[in-house]
């Protein structure tokens, strides 16, 4: 019905004519021209009922067109702006992504211009809601998840010119200091059932550049999230034993990646590494935590005064030793985690991949194939491969967590690897 409407608008009231302000601001950042149509009752929404009805049905192009005619006319409609937002995204994930988890390497000029697209209309919608901290959630993953494919272009993808390649890792960072500042506003305004999510690409996106501040927020992501009302009034739910081990690997394997990558770090930040690994360790094993309105910095000086008997035991002759006895112990507990992680999950690949690759940077390349062969459960297969596909069905940030990180199919892993030890 609303589209046999269409032709019936007449010339005056149509918005296709005066439309170009809107694309113009979408497509280059230039200024949104007032427009001279006059108001109708029936045009005044006739058109993001449209944009919500293709959006709906994912036909995101066409839901685009009609959220610029829409805001063409109601050019301060929030729900106009963010429902081009989400439109975006979705033709952005199309560009890159498959099931099975393939990159589109060709398209990354059309990522990095629907990326840009993508910003000015979550600007422009957090301008008209500031505190609209499920958005600014929405911003900083579709900004992160921009930053990590520029990330995969660059290393995996066709070689690139020293030029080229220099201004995709600046758009890298700016996509990723967008993501960071989305988070940290987030925190400004999300309720506590949000808060550990935030905290938790805090740290993805600090693991770049500084491990002490990515512990840090990993661990504040753990606290919050283990304290939150909702986990809490669930907390027998098996998904969310599953996020402690999730954190729990992060944690470890951010460290051994750190480790590897300075191959010798000084001691000072090996001891505040080693500090975190074992409030890390402990908390692993704490079933239940009592939720207290407390700010981060007071919950950071709780979890430091819960484990001093544990430092002081551990530690006694460690930190104060030189930094080949701390890189050592700290590999030594990293691989040990990851481990008990294995023990209870024995599905989780990531785990799987980073044990592997430990024997593989140490040379102990036929190790680290049996490894992967003797973990490999090929009955596990054909439910892994149809729960990945299901991911795009999924509304729930938590469910979608949980099936990419637990069931994903191994086979990708192994593929991969036994490739690269092959070569």
């Amino acid at each position: 019905m609303l589209r046999n409407l269409l032709p019936l608008v007449p010339d005056n009231l149509n918005p296709e004519r005066f439309s170009n302000s809107i694309k113009e601001y979408i497509d280059h950042g230039k200024s949104i021209e007032p427009t001279i149509i006059p108001k109708n009752h029936v045009t005044q929404d006739l058109y993001y009922y449209l944009a919500d009805y293709y959006l709906k049905n994912k036909e995101v192009r066409e839901a685009i067109k009609f959220y610029i005619l829409d805001l063409t006319l109601n050019c301060n409609r929030f729900d106009s702006w963010a429902g081009c937002t989400l439109a975006m995204k979705n033709l952005i994930y199309h560009c890159y992504s498959l099931p099975s988890c393939q990159v589109f390497y060709s398209a990354i000029d059309e990522v990095l211009l629907l990326g840009e697209k993508a910003s000015r209309c979550y600007n422009e919608a957090l301008r008209l809601k500031e505190g609209e901290s499920k958005l600014m959630i929405k911003y900083g993953k579709c900004a992160y998840n921009i930053a990590s494919y520029i990330s995969r272009v660059i290393k995996f993808g066709p070689v690139l010119e020293n030029s080229r390649k220099e201004a995709m890792n600046q758009r890298r960072k700016q996509f990723l200091d967008q993501a960071r500042v989305c988070f940290e506003s987030a925190n400004k305004f999300g309720d506590a059932d949000e808060i550990w999510m935030n905290y938790y690409f805090l740290g993805k996106i600090a693991e770049r550049s500084n491990i002490l501040q990515t512990l840090r927020y990993y661990e504040l992501s753990k606290l919050h999230m283990l304290s939150s009302p909702a986990i809490l009034s669930n907390s027998s739910n098996v998904n969310d034993m599953c996020f402690r081990a999730e954190f729990h690997y992060r944690i470890h394997a951010c460290v051994l990646k750190y480790i590897y990558r300075h191959k010798t770090p000084p001691a000072k930040i090996l001891s505040q590494i080693m500090l975190f690994l074992i409030r890390a360790e402990k908390s692993y094993y704490v079933a239940k935590f009592n939720p207290r309105d407390e700010t981060d910095d007071e919950i950071m000086e709780d979890a430091n005064e819960t484990v001093t008997d544990l430092v002081t035991l551990v530690h006694d002759g460690i930190l104060e030793s030189d930094s080949e006895k701390l890189f050592t112990r700290i590999v030594q507990m990293c691989l040990e985690e990851i481990l008990y992680i294995l023990e209870d999950y024995h599905r989780h690949y990531k785990s799987l991949y980073r044990i592997a690759h430990h024997y593989f940077l140490t040379k102990d390349y036929r190790f680290s194939q049996r490894y992967l062969q003797n973990h490999f459960n090929f009955q596990l297969l054909h439910k892994a491969f149809h729960q990945m596909r299901k991911v795009q069905l999924l509304q729930n940030v938590k469910e979608i967590l949980y099936i990419s990180i637990y069931l994903a199919p191994l086979t990708f892993v192994l593929s991969l690897y036994l490739q690269r030890i092959s070569e």
